[in-house]
This record gives structure tokens, sequence and C-alpha cells, in this order.
């Protein structure tokens, strides 16, 4: 079992790489997404608290972005909305 959790950070690592090397700026964000979540896979196995916030602050930023990208609002537009009537 603890190869497959290896082959799954190893992955996310390559991922990662991959996203940085990226011309196009959505499948760079794309790329950091599926990293991403495979490296939280590899983190939360491993029980690191620390690399599991790391890794979720990470790939949120990513999902963030590419939503942004994708012309949705932003999630701070749509809180200002909540608070600014």
């Amino acid at each position: 079992m603890d190869i497959i959790f290896r082959a799954i950070g190893v992955l996310g690592l390559i991922s990662i790489i991959f996203g940085v090397l990226a011309k196009q700026e959505q499948r760079q964000h794309l790329l950091f997404i599926v990293g991403g979540a495979l490296l939280l896979t590899y983190s939360i196995y491993l029980g690191d608290v620390i690399f599991m916030a790391l890794q979720s602050f990470f790939t949120g930023a990513a999902v963030f972005k590419l939503l942004q990208l994708a012309g949705q609002p932003s999630l701070w537009e749509r809180f200002k909305h909540l608070f600014h009537k």
C-alpha cells in the first residue's frame, strides 16, 4: 500500500512541474489543481498536518484562479455583495 501512495505523491509532483512549464494559464492551474490534490492525498496518508494545510491552500488558490480566469466573479466580489448593500 505504501508504494501506491508514494506513486500518488510522485504523480502530484510531476503534475505541478508540468503546470509550471505549461504556456497556457488555464492549463497551468488545472495541472496545479490535479497535482495539489494528489499531493494532498499523499500528505493525508503521511498524517502530516502542516503539509495537508499547505496543499489545501495551494489547491484552493489554483481553483480560485481557474474560476477567475473562467469569468466567474471572484470570491471577494461575492463576499463584498453580502456586506455592502
